[in-house]
């Protein structure tokens, strides 16, 4: 037996085990070593496959690789969800400019009606 590797259709990478003999090109046919599928914790599909990829990245494939690699648990978490944390930075970045873009539009409005009402004043 040796071990092989595929990416299924998500994108997830799986290592397997397969017989001597047995080409590459038929691994997804291969008994599966790890990550373990982490649908149980309900993660969106995006971070489940991420995840999943920093897990495999690592070699934390089995039970005991999990217990003996904490902190690389660790790791994977966070490099897993790095990316959504800076889609909500970019978030609060673009809600703050549409928020200072309509503070603006407020602004040259509240100069707009002093500028006619000067203006009818005068008229009067």
């Amino acid at each position: 037996m040796r071990e092989a590797s595929y990416q299924d259709a998500d994108g997830r990478w799986w290592m397997v085990n397969l017989p001597d003999g047995v080409p590459d090109a038929d691994a997804r046919m291969g008994i599966p070593i790890g990550p373990p599928p982490l649908g149980k914790l309900r993660l969106p599909l995006e971070t489940e496959v991420r995840l999943h990829n920093q897990l495999f990245s690592r070699r934390i494939f089995r039970a005991k690789d999990a217990m003996n690699k904490r902190h690389e648990v660790f790791a994977a978490l966070q490099s897993a969800y790095k990316t959504d944390t800076s889609a909500i930075v970019d978030l609060y970045i673009q809600g703050e400019a549409v928020v200072e873009d309509v503070r603006d539009v407020i602004a040259a409005r509240e100069q707009k009606v002093a500028v006619v009402k000067e203006l009818r004043k005068r008229g009067r």
